[in-house]
């Protein structure tokens, strides 16, 4: 054999496990693909130090990448192997080095060069704050979520540092922050959460968390005494009512569930997984003071009581809270989640009996709410129901103008005239600009109306307000006048007469006045 021939044998022989490592390194090597492009920020300006995250959609695993960040000009060129179909995640810094936000683009196909061009992250805000302990002492690993209008942000940063602060890019609105103790390893610390609306930088300070102790329990079927998987732990202050926020609250394949409250008096509520059949049960009045189990919570079998709400037009009517009594006593009865959806359907599962029912609709829709009076509910029934109208404040006749010839104007605002509205308020607007005015009311049986306070007749009551606005302009006062209405079923048919007088020199009499608002107290 030829002497090359044999050096060239020994080496395959001897080496194999080095040759293959070399064939393979070759093939990834030629396997590699890139993906390029630009990431900036709302006014186009590159953003530095974007970390890039390719999870695979195709099947197998994650990929090889390298370069995964973008340069100080928000370009990047990242290799990645092998090709395929990616979701990339784009996580910008944190404040204060960037307030650009959180990024993915689904359903990538890389193969070869592949170039995403100009990429735009969205803009966001900064939300700063420290996380702490009722001694100040700084909380590390508390994790933030944070919804905007019920829906829930993807976020990076989200975890306080080891001084317990937090620095978070969001959009600005109403939102609601939730601050997730469970992975705190110093200390029991109970959650927290609050709302806030940002429209700029904002910074929430200390958030203090007070100890938090373990609620727990085990949730079984009354009737076989097995688990109840999905079931969700609820608990509400007893004394404010406030929904408190439990993470991690809904029962295991074992049915226990466990979580962090602080110290307090709570109803504890446990709600039965949709379509279960079971019904859901409430604790009222639990102490905790210290770790507290609640024992093993039977949870019955049930009927189902469901329907669809809507107004007289059959459009259907979101956000209807529907509640339960025993028609016997009156006693409330907790169903667990009771408001209809955006079909207008609701679904309660209830012991078989004989109820009294009450759907109530939000106060920013013009409906009445409706009251049902022993209902027996024996099997599984459907009780569908339409809402009257509850305009939220017509007006008639015609008002007195003032300067310029501009005639004041009311209104209503904080939605329908019904029992239990505090956010309801008469609203004059058109006004003479900083001047002095002047609310007459009256709120009589519909059966024995006063005559029309246009007239003033007496009796009225009366009260100053006093305009904004630039003094002396024609138009530019306005005002708003609290009236809530007591939760008094009394007062229900009621007819609230209205209206306004402004000072006003250029008036007859010098007093303009607006036109008269008339509404009717519903239920």
């Amino acid at each position: 054999m030829h002497l090359l021939s044999i050096r060239t044998t020994r080496l395959i022989r001897g080496n194999v496990p080095l040759l293959l490592l070399a064939l393979a390194a070759s093939a990834s090597r030629a396997a590699a693909q890139t993906v390029s492009g630009r990431l900036v920020d709302a006014n186009g300006v590159g953003v530095a130090n974007v970390d890039l995250d390719f999870k695979s959609v195709s099947g197998g695993g994650n990929p090889t990448v390298s370069q995964d960040f973008t340069d100080a000009n928000g370009f990047f060129t990242t290799s990645v192997t092998p090709a395929g179909a990616y979701r990339i995640e784009f996580l910008p810094p944190a404040p204060p080095a960037s307030t650009s936000m959180y990024l993915r683009i689904d359903n990538v196909a890389i193969s070869t060069t592949t170039n995403l061009g100009v990429i735009t992250l969205p803009q966001g805000v900064s939300l700063t704050g420290r996380c702490v302990t009722t001694s100040g002492v700084p909380a590390p690993g508390v994790n933030l979520d944070i919804e905007l209008n019920g829906v829930d942000l993807d976020l990076v940063h989200d975890t306080t540092d080891a001084l317990g602060n937090f620095a978070v890019a969001v959009p600005q609105g109403a939102l609601t922050v939730e601050f997730d103790t469970t992975s705190v390893l110093s200390t029991l610390l109970a959650p927290r959460h609050t709302s806030t609306t940002v429209s700029g930088a904002t910074n929430l300070g200390d958030i203090v968390h007070p100890p938090g102790f373990v609620l727990s329990a085990f949730v079984k079927r009354q009737s076989n005494n097995a688990a109840v998987v999905g079931a969700d732990l609820d608990v509400v202050d007893a004394l404010t009512g406030e929904l408190l926020y439990t993470p991690s609250d809904s029962t295991d394949a074992i049915g226990f569930v466990d979580t962090l409250v602080p110290a307090g008096t709570f109803k504890v509520r446990f709600d039965a997984p949709s379509g279960s059949g079971l019904v859901s049960l409430e604790l009222l009045a639990q102490t905790v003071a210290a770790p507290t189990f609640l024992g093993t919570q039977l949870l019955p079998n049930g009927v189902t009581l469901s329907g669809v709400v809507t107004n007289a037009q059959g459009v259907p009517q979101a956000g209807v809270d529907v509640d339960v009594e025993l028609a016997a006593t009156g006693a409330d009865i907790y169903v667990g989640p009771d408001n209809t959806n955006s079909a207008g359907a609701y679904s309660l599962v209830v012991l078989p009996g004989v109820y009294n029912l009450d759907y109530s609709p939000p106060f920013s829709v013009p409906f009445a709410g409706v009251q049902l009076a022993n209902v027996a509910v024996n099997t599984n029934k459907v009780q569908n129901v339409v809402l009257p109208a509850c305009p939220f404040g017509p007006t008639v006749g015609v008002g007195v103008a003032g300067l310029g010839g501009v005639t004041p104007q009311i209104s209503s605002s904080g939605g329908a005239p019904r029992l239990g509205n505090a956010a309801y308020s008469l609203r004059v607007t058109q006004g003479r600009g900083a001047s002095v005015g002047i609310v007459i009311y009256s709120l009589n049986p519909a059966t024995n109306p006063l005559p029309s306070p246009m007239q003033g007749q007496a009796p009225m009551q009366r009260k100053i307000v006093l305009l904004n606005g630039v003094a002396g302009v024609a138009g530019a006062g306005s005002a708003t006048f609290a009236m809530p209405i007591p939760d008094d079923p009394f007062l229900a048919g009621h007819l609230l007469r209205a209206w306004f007088r402004v000072r006003d020199a250029a008036a007859p009499g010098g007093l303009s006045s607006t036109n008269e608002l008339r509404a009717t107290v519903c239920f």
